[in-house]
This record gives structure tokens, sequence and C-alpha cells, in this order.
């Protein structure tokens, strides 16, 4: 065992964390950068965000007639999915968080299941409804945060530099 004042070899005296330029010397270690408190607050006023938002839009849709037949385009829906998609890829590329990520997904359907919750809103069965455009929005934020998590380089873990 080393010495006061050395390292655990006892050849190299240890950092005083009292002193400015010894923290600020010490190398970083490689990898992902750490969370701060800031990150979470954002990350989960974002969610919340998004899950008003797109429970508000996943409904609209457009009915089209094409060579006679009524096709119902749901553009509500596909606008929410977006949302969803861009705030979590914001999320994650911001931070390299695979963690936030899927926090963000999570909060954006249970926000979404929430709001569609008897009692909690009145109206509330004109927000989440017994649809498949309501399904989609239940569940599509965990599918696309399953997506962003393998396919996203960003979140990959890398090699230590030597």
């Amino acid at each position: 065992a080393g010495g006061a004042g050395h390292g655990a070899t006892g050849a190299e005296p240890a950092a005083d964390p009292a002193e400015p330029e010894a923290s600020a010397a010490a190398p970083r270690p490689a990898g992902r950068p750490r969370l701060s408190p800031w990150a979470v607050i954002h990350t989960l006023l974002v969610a919340v965000l998004v899950a008003f938002l797109g429970t508000m839009q996943h409904l609209n849709a457009t009915a089209v007639s094409l060579g006679g037949q009524q096709l119902v385009l749901p553009w509500g829906l596909v606008l929410a999915l977006a949302l969803a998609a861009a705030a979590m890829w914001h999320v994650s590329v911001l931070y390299r968080s695979t963690m936030l990520l899927v926090v963000t997904a999570v909060i954006i359907s249970l926000g979404s299941f929430a709001l569609g919750q008897p009692g909690l809103l009145p109206g509330h069965d004109l927000l989440v409804v017994n649809t498949l455009r309501s399904v989609g929005w239940l569940f599509g934020p965990m599918l696309i945060a399953a997506v962003l998590a393998f396919a996203l380089p960003s979140l990959k873990r890398r090699p230590a530099r030597p």
C-alpha cells in the first residue's frame, strides 16, 4: 500500500479533488457522457409534450374516393408518430443514451394511455378511442424506440481509444 499522497501503486501521487488543475487535467473515460439532472428534466418535458400533442392529433384523417372506393388516410397518426420519432431521435442523439430513448417512449405511451382514461378528463372517450389508429398511437412509440435503439450509430458502444 502506498503512503499518504500516493496512489494505489505508490509511484504516482493521487489527484486532489480540491485542486481545479488536477481535476481538469485528468483524462475523461471514453464512452457516453454522464447524464445530468437537466437531461432527465428535458427528456420528461419533451415526452409529456409529445404525448399530449400526439394524442390530440392522432385521430385526424381524410377520406378520399379512389376508383369508387372510399379510402381513409390517417394523416394524424402519421404526423403524431413522426413527431414521436423526431423527439426520440432528438433525445437519443443529444444525450447518446438508450435509457433516455426508452424513457421518452414509455412516457409518451403512458401519457397517451392516461389521457384516454375514464374520469381523468372530461371527453376522455374522444381522445383515445377503440380504433386501430388509437392502438397504433399507444404502441407505435415503443416500436419506434426499439428500432432506434438498434439503428442509431450514436447509441452503439465504441471501443475505448488507446
